[in-house]
Protein backbone atom coordinates (compact mmCIF):
# COMPACT_ATOMS: atom_id res chain seq x y z
CA UNK A 1 0.00 0.00 0.00
CA UNK A 2 1.13 3.56 -0.64
CA UNK A 3 0.79 6.48 1.79
CA UNK A 4 -2.72 7.43 0.65
CA UNK A 5 -4.00 3.84 0.87
CA UNK A 6 -2.50 3.42 4.34
CA UNK A 7 -4.14 6.65 5.53
CA UNK A 8 -7.49 5.47 4.13
CA UNK A 9 -7.12 2.11 5.88
CA UNK A 10 -6.31 3.75 9.22
CA UNK A 11 -9.28 6.08 8.84
CA UNK A 12 -11.54 3.09 8.14
CA UNK A 13 -10.17 1.28 11.20
CA UNK A 14 -10.95 4.31 13.37
CA UNK A 15 -14.46 4.56 11.94
CA UNK A 16 -15.20 0.87 12.51
CA UNK A 17 -13.77 0.99 16.04
CA UNK A 18 -16.04 3.93 16.79
CA UNK A 19 -19.04 2.05 15.43
CA UNK A 20 -18.18 -0.86 17.70
CA UNK A 21 -17.98 1.49 20.65
CA UNK A 22 -14.35 0.67 21.44
CA UNK A 23 -12.03 2.72 23.64
CA UNK A 24 -12.32 6.32 22.40
CA UNK A 25 -8.64 7.06 23.09
CA UNK A 26 -7.52 4.12 20.96
CA UNK A 27 -10.01 5.07 18.27
CA UNK A 28 -8.72 8.64 18.26
CA UNK A 29 -5.15 7.37 17.95
CA UNK A 30 -5.99 5.66 14.65
CA UNK A 31 -7.93 8.68 13.39
CA UNK A 32 -5.00 10.97 14.21
CA UNK A 33 -2.63 8.42 12.67
CA UNK A 34 -4.57 8.56 9.39
CA UNK A 35 -4.20 12.34 9.29
CA UNK A 36 -0.51 12.23 10.19
CA UNK A 37 0.33 9.56 7.59
CA UNK A 38 -1.61 11.45 4.93
CA UNK A 39 0.63 14.46 5.48
CA UNK A 40 3.99 12.65 5.75
CA UNK A 41 5.96 13.66 2.66
CA UNK A 42 8.81 11.31 3.67
CA UNK A 43 6.53 8.37 4.51
CA UNK A 44 8.28 5.80 2.32
CA UNK A 45 11.70 6.86 3.61
CA UNK A 46 10.58 6.53 7.24
CA UNK A 47 9.18 3.07 6.53
CA UNK A 48 12.52 2.02 5.03
CA UNK A 49 14.52 3.46 7.97
CA UNK A 50 12.07 2.30 10.65
CA UNK A 51 11.65 5.81 12.08
CA UNK A 52 7.85 6.13 12.05
CA UNK A 53 7.70 6.36 15.81
CA UNK A 54 9.80 9.53 15.70
CA UNK A 55 6.72 11.27 14.30
CA UNK A 56 4.38 12.83 16.84
CA UNK A 57 1.12 10.86 16.95
CA UNK A 58 2.58 7.50 15.85
CA UNK A 59 3.27 5.08 18.69
CA UNK A 60 4.64 1.55 18.60
CA UNK A 61 1.28 -0.15 18.10
CA UNK A 62 0.20 2.18 15.32
CA UNK A 63 3.60 1.90 13.62
CA UNK A 64 3.33 -1.90 13.63
CA UNK A 65 -0.07 -1.71 11.98
CA UNK A 66 1.18 0.77 9.38
CA UNK A 67 4.19 -1.39 8.53
CA UNK A 68 1.91 -4.41 8.10
CA UNK A 69 -0.32 -2.46 5.74
CA UNK A 70 2.67 -1.34 3.66
CA UNK A 71 4.42 -4.70 3.47
CA UNK A 72 1.48 -7.11 3.26
CA UNK A 73 -1.10 -4.85 1.66
CA UNK A 74 -3.62 -6.06 4.23
CA UNK A 75 -4.50 -5.63 7.88
CA UNK A 76 -5.77 -8.44 10.14
CA UNK A 77 -7.26 -5.76 12.39
CA UNK A 78 -9.16 -4.13 9.52
CA UNK A 79 -10.32 -7.49 8.18
CA UNK A 80 -11.55 -8.46 11.64
CA UNK A 81 -13.41 -5.17 12.11
CA UNK A 82 -15.08 -5.53 8.72
CA UNK A 83 -16.36 -8.96 9.77
CA UNK A 84 -17.53 -7.73 13.17
CA UNK A 85 -19.30 -4.53 12.07
CA UNK A 86 -22.37 -5.33 9.94
CA UNK A 87 -22.31 -4.01 6.39
CA UNK A 88 -25.62 -2.21 6.91
CA UNK A 89 -24.29 -0.35 9.93
CA UNK A 90 -21.20 0.68 7.96
CA UNK A 91 -23.45 2.03 5.21
CA UNK A 92 -25.51 4.09 7.65
CA UNK A 93 -22.35 5.62 9.11
CA UNK A 94 -21.50 7.13 5.71
CA UNK A 95 -24.47 9.51 5.92
CA UNK A 96 -23.21 13.02 6.80
CA UNK A 97 -24.50 14.10 10.19
CA UNK A 98 -25.17 10.57 11.43
CA UNK A 99 -22.64 9.79 14.12
CA UNK A 100 -21.91 6.26 15.33
CA UNK A 101 -24.47 6.45 18.14
CA UNK A 102 -27.34 7.45 15.85
CA UNK A 103 -26.26 4.97 13.16
CA UNK A 104 -26.34 2.16 15.74
CA UNK A 105 -29.79 3.26 16.93
CA UNK A 106 -31.15 3.12 13.39
CA UNK A 107 -29.53 -0.26 12.81
CA UNK A 108 -30.39 -1.90 16.14
CA UNK A 109 -33.69 -0.27 17.11
CA UNK A 110 -35.33 0.20 13.71
CA UNK A 111 -33.65 -2.69 11.92
CA UNK A 112 -32.47 -0.47 9.05
CA UNK A 113 -29.82 -2.26 7.00
CA UNK A 114 -29.25 -0.05 3.93
CA UNK A 115 -29.44 3.52 2.68
CA UNK A 116 -32.51 2.64 0.63
CA UNK A 117 -34.25 1.38 3.79
CA UNK A 118 -33.22 4.55 5.61
CA UNK A 119 -34.72 6.76 2.90
CA UNK A 120 -37.93 4.74 3.00
CA UNK A 121 -38.07 5.00 6.81
CA UNK A 122 -37.73 8.80 6.53
CA UNK A 123 -40.60 8.82 4.05
CA UNK A 124 -42.73 6.94 6.57
CA UNK A 125 -41.72 9.32 9.40
CA UNK A 126 -40.27 6.44 11.42
CA UNK A 127 -37.30 8.46 12.67
CA UNK A 128 -39.42 11.14 14.34
CA UNK A 129 -40.29 8.99 17.35
CA UNK A 130 -36.87 7.37 17.77
CA UNK A 131 -35.04 8.55 20.89
CA UNK A 132 -32.41 11.16 20.04
CA UNK A 133 -33.90 12.03 16.65
CA UNK A 134 -37.11 14.01 16.04
CA UNK A 135 -38.64 15.73 13.03
CA UNK A 136 -35.73 18.12 12.35
CA UNK A 137 -33.13 15.34 12.48
CA UNK A 138 -35.24 13.21 10.16
CA UNK A 139 -35.44 16.06 7.66
CA UNK A 140 -31.67 16.52 7.80
CA UNK A 141 -31.05 12.79 7.27
CA UNK A 142 -33.34 12.78 4.24
CA UNK A 143 -31.62 15.85 2.84
CA UNK A 144 -28.21 14.20 3.37
CA UNK A 145 -29.39 11.04 1.57
CA UNK A 146 -30.62 13.07 -1.39
CA UNK A 147 -27.30 14.93 -1.52
CA UNK A 148 -25.43 11.60 -1.50
CA UNK A 149 -27.45 10.53 -4.53
CA UNK A 150 -26.62 13.74 -6.36
CA UNK A 151 -22.95 13.41 -5.53
CA UNK A 152 -22.57 9.68 -6.17
CA UNK A 153 -19.51 9.06 -8.28
CA UNK A 154 -18.17 12.60 -7.87
CA UNK A 155 -14.47 13.27 -7.39
CA UNK A 156 -12.82 16.12 -5.52
CA UNK A 157 -9.79 17.78 -7.05
CA UNK A 158 -7.41 15.93 -4.75
CA UNK A 159 -9.00 12.62 -5.79
CA UNK A 160 -8.35 13.42 -9.44
CA UNK A 161 -4.83 14.59 -8.70
CA UNK A 162 -4.07 11.33 -6.87
CA UNK A 163 -5.46 9.25 -9.75
CA UNK A 164 -3.47 11.30 -12.23
CA UNK A 165 -0.29 10.62 -10.24
CA UNK A 166 -0.99 6.87 -10.28
CA UNK A 167 -1.66 6.95 -14.01
CA UNK A 168 1.41 9.00 -14.87
CA UNK A 169 3.68 6.81 -12.76
CA UNK A 170 2.40 3.73 -14.59
CA UNK A 171 2.71 5.37 -18.01
CA UNK A 172 6.27 6.55 -17.38
CA UNK A 173 7.36 3.00 -16.64
CA UNK A 174 6.66 2.16 -20.31
CA UNK A 175 8.04 5.42 -21.70
CA UNK A 176 4.78 7.37 -21.78
CA UNK A 177 2.91 10.17 -20.02
CA UNK A 178 -0.56 10.51 -18.52
CA UNK A 179 -2.24 13.88 -17.89
CA UNK A 180 -5.69 14.59 -16.43
CA UNK A 181 -7.69 16.82 -18.76
CA UNK A 182 -11.42 17.52 -18.93
CA UNK A 183 -13.25 19.57 -16.32
CA UNK A 184 -10.46 19.03 -13.78
CA UNK A 185 -8.01 20.88 -16.01
CA UNK A 186 -10.61 23.59 -16.51
CA UNK A 187 -10.54 24.26 -12.75
CA UNK A 188 -13.79 22.54 -11.72
CA UNK A 189 -14.20 22.04 -7.97
CA UNK A 190 -15.89 18.63 -8.46
CA UNK A 191 -15.66 16.17 -11.35
CA UNK A 192 -17.88 13.25 -12.31
CA UNK A 193 -15.23 11.83 -14.61
CA UNK A 194 -11.47 11.74 -14.91
CA UNK A 195 -10.40 12.17 -18.53
CA UNK A 196 -6.83 11.05 -19.06
CA UNK A 197 -4.65 11.76 -22.06
CA UNK A 198 -2.05 9.01 -22.39
CA UNK A 199 0.80 9.34 -24.87
CA UNK A 200 3.65 6.94 -25.53
CA UNK A 201 5.63 5.23 -28.26
CA UNK A 202 3.43 2.17 -27.75
CA UNK A 203 0.17 3.85 -26.85
CA UNK A 204 -1.80 0.63 -26.32
CA UNK A 205 0.81 -0.62 -23.87
CA UNK A 206 0.81 2.72 -22.06
CA UNK A 207 -2.98 2.67 -21.79
CA UNK A 208 -2.98 -0.88 -20.46
CA UNK A 209 -0.40 0.06 -17.84
CA UNK A 210 -2.57 2.99 -16.72
CA UNK A 211 -5.72 0.86 -16.56
CA UNK A 212 -3.89 -1.70 -14.41
CA UNK A 213 -2.85 1.06 -11.98
CA UNK A 214 -6.32 2.61 -11.58
CA UNK A 215 -9.07 1.36 -9.22
CA UNK A 216 -11.17 0.11 -12.15
CA UNK A 217 -14.45 -1.62 -11.32
CA UNK A 218 -15.83 -2.22 -14.81
CA UNK A 219 -14.58 -1.76 -18.38
CA UNK A 220 -17.26 -0.20 -20.56
CA UNK A 221 -15.37 0.38 -23.79
CA UNK A 222 -12.03 -1.20 -24.66
CA UNK A 223 -11.20 -0.46 -28.28
CA UNK A 224 -7.48 0.36 -28.55
CA UNK A 225 -7.70 0.44 -32.34
CA UNK A 226 -9.93 3.52 -31.98
CA UNK A 227 -7.85 4.99 -29.14
CA UNK A 228 -10.91 4.62 -26.90
CA UNK A 229 -11.09 3.34 -23.34
CA UNK A 230 -13.95 3.98 -20.95
CA UNK A 231 -14.37 2.49 -17.51
CA UNK A 232 -16.11 2.83 -14.18
CA UNK A 233 -14.08 3.31 -11.01
CA UNK A 234 -14.79 1.68 -7.68
CA UNK A 235 -16.36 4.81 -6.21
CA UNK A 236 -18.83 5.03 -9.10
CA UNK A 237 -17.04 7.78 -11.03
CA UNK A 238 -16.30 7.39 -14.72
CA UNK A 239 -12.88 7.40 -16.33
CA UNK A 240 -11.82 7.67 -19.94
CA UNK A 241 -8.49 7.46 -21.73
CA UNK A 242 -7.55 9.09 -25.01
CA UNK A 243 -4.28 7.76 -26.40
CA UNK A 244 -1.82 9.03 -28.95
CA UNK A 245 1.81 9.20 -29.92
CA UNK A 246 4.09 11.63 -28.04
CA UNK A 247 4.10 14.06 -30.98
CA UNK A 248 0.29 14.26 -30.75
CA UNK A 249 0.14 15.14 -27.05
CA UNK A 250 -0.78 18.81 -27.53
CA UNK A 251 -3.54 17.96 -29.99
CA UNK A 252 -4.99 15.28 -27.70
CA UNK A 253 -4.90 17.65 -24.72
CA UNK A 254 -6.82 20.34 -26.60
CA UNK A 255 -9.52 17.86 -27.62
CA UNK A 256 -9.80 16.34 -24.15
CA UNK A 257 -9.73 19.58 -22.16
CA UNK A 258 -12.14 21.99 -23.80
CA UNK A 259 -15.90 22.02 -23.31
CA UNK A 260 -18.12 20.82 -26.15
CA UNK A 261 -18.71 24.45 -27.22
CA UNK A 262 -15.00 25.23 -27.22
CA UNK A 263 -14.18 22.16 -29.30
CA UNK A 264 -17.02 22.95 -31.72
CA UNK A 265 -15.56 26.41 -32.25
CA UNK A 266 -12.10 25.01 -32.89
CA UNK A 267 -13.46 22.37 -35.27
CA UNK A 268 -15.14 25.09 -37.32
CA UNK A 269 -11.83 26.98 -37.54
CA UNK A 270 -9.98 23.81 -38.51
CA UNK A 271 -12.40 23.11 -41.34
CA UNK A 272 -12.13 26.71 -42.52
CA UNK A 273 -8.36 26.17 -42.62
CA UNK A 274 -8.78 22.97 -44.65
CA UNK A 275 -7.74 20.68 -41.79
CA UNK A 276 -9.71 17.50 -41.14
CA UNK A 277 -10.41 17.64 -37.37
CA UNK A 278 -10.96 13.89 -37.11
CA UNK A 279 -7.37 13.14 -38.11
CA UNK A 280 -4.54 13.08 -35.56
CA UNK A 281 -2.18 16.00 -35.86
CA UNK A 282 1.48 16.31 -34.87
CA UNK A 283 1.08 19.13 -32.35
CA UNK A 284 3.35 18.22 -29.45
CA UNK A 285 2.11 21.18 -27.38
CA UNK A 286 -1.19 23.01 -27.18
CA UNK A 287 0.20 26.41 -28.14
CA UNK A 288 1.01 25.05 -31.59
CA UNK A 289 -2.65 24.15 -32.12
CA UNK A 290 -3.85 27.67 -31.38
CA UNK A 291 -1.03 29.24 -33.39
CA UNK A 292 -2.04 27.12 -36.40
CA UNK A 293 -5.52 28.61 -36.10
CA UNK A 294 -4.21 32.16 -35.80
CA UNK A 295 -5.18 32.44 -32.12
CA UNK A 296 -3.23 33.28 -28.98
CA UNK A 297 -3.01 30.46 -26.46
CA UNK A 298 -6.31 30.04 -24.61
CA UNK A 299 -5.70 28.78 -21.05
CA UNK A 300 -7.56 25.58 -20.12
CA UNK A 301 -9.69 27.32 -17.47
CA UNK A 302 -11.19 29.64 -20.10
CA UNK A 303 -12.18 26.92 -22.58
CA UNK A 304 -15.83 27.11 -21.61
CA UNK A 305 -18.71 28.32 -23.78
CA UNK A 306 -16.99 29.21 -27.04
CA UNK A 307 -17.07 32.94 -26.39
CA UNK A 308 -13.42 32.75 -25.38
CA UNK A 309 -12.47 32.04 -29.02
CA UNK A 310 -13.89 35.36 -30.18
CA UNK A 311 -12.34 37.08 -27.16
CA UNK A 312 -8.97 35.58 -28.11
CA UNK A 313 -9.36 36.82 -31.68
CA UNK A 314 -10.12 40.31 -30.41
CA UNK A 315 -7.26 40.28 -27.89
CA UNK A 316 -9.67 40.43 -24.95
CA UNK A 317 -8.66 37.38 -22.94
CA UNK A 318 -8.42 38.36 -19.26
CA UNK A 319 -5.06 38.07 -17.48
CA UNK A 320 -5.11 35.04 -15.20
CA UNK A 321 -3.40 34.37 -11.91
CA UNK A 322 -0.22 32.32 -12.25
CA UNK A 323 1.05 29.97 -9.55
CA UNK A 324 4.42 31.71 -9.83
CA UNK A 325 2.72 34.95 -8.71
CA UNK A 326 1.83 33.45 -5.31
CA UNK A 327 4.43 35.02 -3.01
CA UNK A 328 2.93 34.15 0.33
CA UNK A 329 -0.14 32.98 2.22
CA UNK A 330 -1.79 32.80 5.61
CA UNK A 331 -3.82 30.01 7.22
CA UNK A 332 -1.62 27.08 8.16
CA UNK A 333 -1.60 24.90 11.27
CA UNK A 334 1.17 23.20 13.23
CA UNK A 335 1.49 20.60 15.96
CA UNK A 336 0.64 23.36 18.41
CA UNK A 337 -3.03 22.72 17.51
CA UNK A 338 -4.28 20.10 15.03
CA UNK A 339 -1.48 20.13 12.48
CA UNK A 340 1.02 17.31 11.97
CA UNK A 341 3.98 19.51 11.02
CA UNK A 342 6.14 21.35 13.52
CA UNK A 343 6.77 25.07 13.25
CA UNK A 344 10.17 24.37 11.67
CA UNK A 345 8.72 21.86 9.21
CA UNK A 346 5.96 24.23 8.09
CA UNK A 347 8.41 27.09 7.57
CA UNK A 348 10.70 24.85 5.55
CA UNK A 349 7.72 23.72 3.49
CA UNK A 350 6.82 27.36 2.79
CA UNK A 351 10.34 28.01 1.49
CA UNK A 352 10.22 24.83 -0.61
CA UNK A 353 6.92 26.05 -2.07
CA UNK A 354 8.64 29.21 -3.28
CA UNK A 355 7.02 31.56 -0.77
CA UNK A 356 8.72 34.69 0.54
CA UNK A 357 6.22 35.30 3.38
CA UNK A 358 4.08 32.95 5.40
CA UNK A 359 1.53 33.25 8.19
CA UNK A 360 1.01 30.54 10.82
CA UNK A 361 -2.46 30.50 12.37
CA UNK A 362 -3.25 27.76 14.84
CA UNK A 363 -6.68 27.43 16.42
CA UNK A 364 -7.99 29.56 19.29
CA UNK A 365 -9.22 28.19 22.68
CA UNK A 366 -12.85 27.64 21.64
CA UNK A 367 -11.67 24.97 19.19
CA UNK A 368 -10.77 22.64 22.05
CA UNK A 369 -11.44 19.61 19.81
CA UNK A 370 -8.54 20.84 17.61
CA UNK A 371 -6.13 21.63 20.43
CA UNK A 372 -6.89 25.34 20.40
CA UNK A 373 -4.21 27.41 22.10
CA UNK A 374 -4.74 29.02 25.46
CA UNK A 375 -3.27 32.50 25.90
CA UNK A 376 -0.28 30.99 27.71
CA UNK A 377 0.37 28.39 24.97
CA UNK A 378 -0.05 31.06 22.30
CA UNK A 379 2.73 33.09 23.93
CA UNK A 380 5.00 30.04 23.97
CA UNK A 381 4.19 29.31 20.34
CA UNK A 382 5.00 32.86 19.30
CA UNK A 383 8.38 32.63 20.99
CA UNK A 384 9.09 29.43 19.08
CA UNK A 385 8.00 31.02 15.80
CA UNK A 386 10.35 33.95 16.40
CA UNK A 387 13.24 31.58 17.10
CA UNK A 388 12.60 29.48 14.00
CA UNK A 389 11.99 32.49 11.79
CA UNK A 390 15.36 33.95 12.79
CA UNK A 391 17.00 30.85 11.28
CA UNK A 392 15.28 31.48 7.92
CA UNK A 393 15.97 35.09 6.89
CA UNK A 394 14.68 34.44 3.36
CA UNK A 395 11.17 33.97 4.76
CA UNK A 396 9.14 36.77 6.36
CA UNK A 397 7.00 35.04 9.01
CA UNK A 398 3.71 36.41 10.35
CA UNK A 399 2.27 35.27 13.67
CA UNK A 400 -1.49 34.92 13.74
CA UNK A 401 -4.41 32.76 14.72
CA UNK A 402 -7.48 31.17 13.21
CA UNK A 403 -9.87 32.63 15.72
CA UNK A 404 -13.29 31.13 16.19
CA UNK A 405 -16.19 33.47 15.50
CA UNK A 406 -18.26 32.97 18.63
CA UNK A 407 -22.05 32.83 18.64
CA UNK A 408 -22.46 36.58 19.16
CA UNK A 409 -19.95 37.46 16.43
CA UNK A 410 -17.09 38.29 18.78
CA UNK A 411 -13.64 36.77 18.26
CA UNK A 412 -12.04 34.22 20.52
CA UNK A 413 -9.16 35.62 22.67
CA UNK A 414 -9.16 38.81 24.74
CA UNK A 415 -8.74 42.14 22.93
CA UNK A 416 -5.16 42.67 24.16
CA UNK A 417 -4.15 39.28 22.71
CA UNK A 418 -5.82 39.91 19.34
CA UNK A 419 -4.17 43.33 19.10
CA UNK A 420 -0.65 41.93 19.41
CA UNK A 421 -1.08 39.36 16.62
CA UNK A 422 0.17 40.12 13.11
CA UNK A 423 -3.10 38.90 11.58
CA UNK A 424 -6.33 37.08 12.38
CA UNK A 425 -8.22 34.62 10.21
CA UNK A 426 -11.76 34.67 11.63
CA UNK A 427 -13.78 31.49 11.00
CA UNK A 428 -17.04 29.86 12.05
CA UNK A 429 -16.50 26.37 13.49
CA UNK A 430 -19.66 25.89 15.55
CA UNK A 431 -23.42 26.46 15.66
CA UNK A 432 -23.85 25.93 11.92
CA UNK A 433 -27.64 25.77 12.15
CA UNK A 434 -28.28 29.37 13.21
CA UNK A 435 -31.07 31.09 11.21
CA UNK A 436 -29.92 33.03 8.15
CA UNK A 437 -30.36 36.51 9.62
CA UNK A 438 -28.62 35.58 12.87
CA UNK A 439 -25.72 33.85 11.09
CA UNK A 440 -25.30 36.79 8.72
CA UNK A 441 -25.24 39.25 11.63
CA UNK A 442 -22.75 37.01 13.45
CA UNK A 443 -20.32 36.88 10.52
CA UNK A 444 -20.64 40.60 9.73
CA UNK A 445 -19.91 41.42 13.38
CA UNK A 446 -16.68 39.44 13.06
CA UNK A 447 -15.81 41.21 9.81
CA UNK A 448 -16.28 44.54 11.58
CA UNK A 449 -13.97 43.55 14.41
CA UNK A 450 -10.78 45.63 13.95
CA UNK A 451 -8.59 42.58 14.57
CA UNK A 452 -10.00 40.59 11.65
CA UNK A 453 -7.73 40.38 8.61
CA UNK A 454 -9.30 37.51 6.66
CA UNK A 455 -12.74 35.91 6.78
CA UNK A 456 -11.91 32.18 6.71
CA UNK A 457 -13.86 29.58 4.68
CA UNK A 458 -16.86 31.94 4.57
CA UNK A 459 -19.74 29.46 4.20
CA UNK A 460 -18.30 26.51 6.15
CA UNK A 461 -19.17 23.99 3.45
CA UNK A 462 -17.40 20.65 3.00
CA UNK A 463 -17.58 19.36 -0.55
CA UNK A 464 -19.52 16.07 -0.79
CA UNK A 465 -19.96 16.19 2.97
CA UNK A 466 -21.68 19.26 4.41
CA UNK A 467 -23.67 22.11 2.96
CA UNK A 468 -22.59 25.59 3.90
CA UNK A 469 -24.51 27.31 6.66
CA UNK A 470 -27.36 29.64 5.71
CA UNK A 471 -25.71 32.99 5.02
CA UNK A 472 -26.47 36.15 3.03
CA UNK A 473 -23.18 36.01 1.13
CA UNK A 474 -23.69 39.28 -0.82
CA UNK A 475 -24.22 41.20 2.44
CA UNK A 476 -21.10 39.63 3.95
CA UNK A 477 -19.05 40.49 0.86
CA UNK A 478 -20.28 44.07 0.99
CA UNK A 479 -19.17 44.21 4.63
CA UNK A 480 -15.72 42.88 3.64
CA UNK A 481 -15.45 45.57 0.95
CA UNK A 482 -16.51 48.26 3.39
CA UNK A 483 -14.15 47.13 6.15
CA UNK A 484 -11.13 46.27 4.00
CA UNK A 485 -11.21 42.63 5.15
CA UNK A 486 -10.02 39.92 2.76
CA UNK A 487 -12.31 37.01 2.00
CA UNK A 488 -10.70 33.61 1.87
CA UNK A 489 -10.70 31.28 -1.07
CA UNK A 490 -9.90 28.27 1.07
CA UNK A 491 -7.76 26.06 -1.17
CA UNK A 492 -8.23 22.83 0.76
CA UNK A 493 -9.89 20.48 -1.78
CA UNK A 494 -12.55 19.54 0.79
CA UNK A 495 -13.64 23.18 0.95
CA UNK A 496 -12.74 25.44 -2.00
CA UNK A 497 -14.80 28.05 -0.20
CA UNK A 498 -15.68 30.83 -1.21
CA UNK A 499 -17.46 29.15 -4.12
CA UNK A 500 -16.66 30.39 -7.65
CA UNK A 501 -20.30 31.44 -8.11
CA UNK A 502 -19.59 34.48 -5.90
CA UNK A 503 -16.46 35.61 -7.72
CA UNK A 504 -18.27 37.99 -10.13
CA UNK A 505 -19.58 39.92 -7.09
CA UNK A 506 -16.13 39.79 -5.46
CA UNK A 507 -14.71 41.42 -8.60
CA UNK A 508 -17.49 43.97 -8.79
CA UNK A 509 -16.99 45.02 -5.17
CA UNK A 510 -13.20 44.90 -5.38
CA UNK A 511 -12.90 42.61 -2.35
CA UNK A 512 -9.38 41.35 -1.70
CA UNK A 513 -9.11 37.55 -1.87
CA UNK A 514 -6.73 35.52 0.27
CA UNK A 515 -6.00 32.06 -1.13
CA UNK A 516 -5.45 30.08 2.06
CA UNK A 517 -4.12 26.52 1.97
CA UNK A 518 -5.62 25.64 5.38
CA UNK A 519 -2.60 23.36 5.56
CA UNK A 520 -2.40 20.91 8.44
CA UNK A 521 0.86 19.33 7.28
CA UNK A 522 3.78 20.41 5.08
CA UNK A 523 2.34 18.67 2.03
CA UNK A 524 -0.85 20.71 2.46
CA UNK A 525 0.82 23.78 0.96
CA UNK A 526 0.50 22.04 -2.42
CA UNK A 527 -3.23 22.73 -2.15
CA UNK A 528 -2.47 26.32 -3.16
CA UNK A 529 -2.57 24.88 -6.69
CA UNK A 530 -6.29 24.11 -6.29
CA UNK A 531 -6.99 27.65 -5.13
CA UNK A 532 -5.10 29.06 -8.11
CA UNK A 533 -7.07 26.81 -10.49
CA UNK A 534 -10.40 28.02 -9.09
CA UNK A 535 -9.24 31.66 -9.24
CA UNK A 536 -8.21 31.19 -12.87
CA UNK A 537 -11.53 29.56 -13.77
CA UNK A 538 -13.30 32.59 -12.26
CA UNK A 539 -10.93 35.00 -14.11
CA UNK A 540 -10.10 36.58 -10.75
CA UNK A 541 -7.79 39.55 -11.44
CA UNK A 542 -4.33 38.87 -9.95
CA UNK A 543 -4.35 42.36 -8.43
CA UNK A 544 -7.25 41.37 -6.12
CA UNK A 545 -5.30 38.43 -4.69
CA UNK A 546 -3.50 39.17 -1.42
CA UNK A 547 -1.01 36.37 -2.12
CA UNK A 548 0.48 38.26 -5.07
CA UNK A 549 1.80 41.02 -2.79
CA UNK A 550 5.28 40.81 -1.38
CA UNK A 551 5.88 40.68 2.37
CA UNK A 552 5.87 44.46 2.69
CA UNK A 553 2.66 44.64 0.67
CA UNK A 554 0.97 42.01 2.83
CA UNK A 555 1.92 43.86 6.00
CA UNK A 556 0.73 47.14 4.46
CA UNK A 557 -2.65 45.52 3.72
CA UNK A 558 -2.97 44.44 7.37
CA UNK A 559 -1.96 47.89 8.62
CA UNK A 560 -4.40 49.67 6.30
CA UNK A 561 -7.24 47.39 7.38
CA UNK A 562 -6.59 48.25 11.04
CA UNK A 563 -6.34 51.96 10.27
CA UNK A 564 -9.66 51.79 8.45
CA UNK A 565 -11.24 50.06 11.45
CA UNK A 566 -9.78 52.76 13.71
CA UNK A 567 -11.19 55.53 11.54
CA UNK A 568 -14.56 53.80 11.61
CA UNK A 569 -14.34 53.48 15.39
CA UNK A 570 -14.25 49.69 15.42
CA UNK A 571 -14.84 47.79 18.63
Amino acid sequence: MDRREVADALEEIASLMELKGENPFRTRAFANGARVVGGLADFEDRIARGTLTDVKGIGEGLATEIEALVRRGASPMLDSLRREVPEGLRALATVPGLGPKKARALHDDLGIRSLAELEYACGENRLRTLKGFGEKTQAKVLEALQAMKRHAGMLRRDDVRALEALADEAARKVGGRAIAAGEYRRGAILCDCIQLVVAGPDRARAAEAVIAALPVHTMRVHEPEYDEYQMGLRNGAAASIDTGRPEELGWRLVLSTGSADHIAGLVALLRDAGIAPEDPHPFADESAVYRRLGLPFIPPELRADGGEIEAARAGRLPPLLERSAILGCVHAHTTWSDGSGTTAEMLDAALAAGLSWFGLSDHSPAASYAGGLTVERLSRQQAEIDAEAAKRPALSVLKGTESDILGDGSLDYPREVLDRLDFVVASVHSRFTMPRDAMTARVIAAVEDPATTVLGHPTGRLLLGRRGFDLDVPEVLRACAREGVAVELNAHPARLDLDPEWMPLVKELGVTVSIGPDAHEPAGLADLDHGVAVARRASLPPGLVLNTRDAAGARAFITERRKRAGRRGGR
